[in-house]
């Protein structure tokens, strides 16, 4: 089943108008869904759809960030979008029209994002984040599905960090691969990310954990299927349970 015929098909593209809106604010992407950028492209080819405005959006998108867009990398991902009721679009797009997202903290606008998908935060251990354990050369893996929130507070506990260095984050499932995107996008301020930074993994695939020694593995909200002992899986000298 793909994304948008799933039950949560609204969420995803909730999430990418969200992540779209911001990247627009922040100049990372061409202006559409604004009344200038609306009437620009409306110029251009008059009989262009706002909804269509969006597919373009999407495709340009998943091209610089494949993880960002991960529901779309199934091509026909993309005609499903014309399908989209487009007066719920347009409410949804409005209501985002009227917010400053760039006036959010990193912290705020994760947040925004995966309740934006429907995934819920537990609390975690923040204080176990704490100390003087890493330094500019620390290799750092999150385990599925942290979905990027601990390595978003991690990288704001250790100002000197580089998400695009010093963070591998491991994801199992669509709407993770995307909230740990978003997670790096709002660090970095970056659409298009190293590649090798987020890595999909699952129950039958796992081996990647394994390719690499990391200095600490930072555990939250792990999937079912990882062991109790997670040396059978990754090689880290530490493990921070969140």
């Amino acid at each position: 089943m793909r994304p948008l015929e799933s039950p949560a098909a609204g969420h995803v593209v909730s999430f990418t108008l969200l992540a779209l809106r911001y990247l627009e604010q922040i100049e990372l992407v061409p202006q559409r869904f604004v009344q200038a950028g609306f009437s620009a492209w409306h110029g251009v080819m008059p009989y262009l759809r706002d909804l269509d405005l969006f597919e373009l959006a999407v495709r340009d998108g998943a091209r610089a960030n494949p993880h960002l867009f991960a529901a779309f990398r199934d091509l026909t991902a993309h005609n499903e979008l014309r399908a989209l009721d487009e007066r719920a679009w347009e409410q949804e797009l409005q209501r985002l029209q009227s917010l400053d997202l760039t006036g959010l903290s990193p912290r705020e606008l994760y947040r925004r994002g995966a309740a934006t998908l429907g995934i819920q935060l537990t609390p975690l251990n923040e204080a176990a984040l704490q100390g003087d354990a890493f330094d500019r050369s620390s290799l750092i893996a999150e385990l599925p599905n942290g979905c990027g929130y601990p390595s978003l507070l991690l990288c704001g506990t250790y100002g000197f960090l580089d998400p695009a260095h010093n963070l591998r984050l491991f994801v199992d499932g669509t709407e993770a691969e995307m909230l740990a995107a978003w997670a790096l996008v709002l660090l970095t301020r970056q659409l298009t990310l190293p590649a090798g930074r987020i890595v999909p993994i699952s129950a039958t695939d796992y081996e990647a954990l394994s390719r690499e020694t990391f200095d600490a593995a930072l555990v939250y909200r792990p999937v079912e299927w990882l062991p109790s002992d997670l040396s059978q899986v990754i090689n880290a000298r530490e493990v921070i349970h969140l």
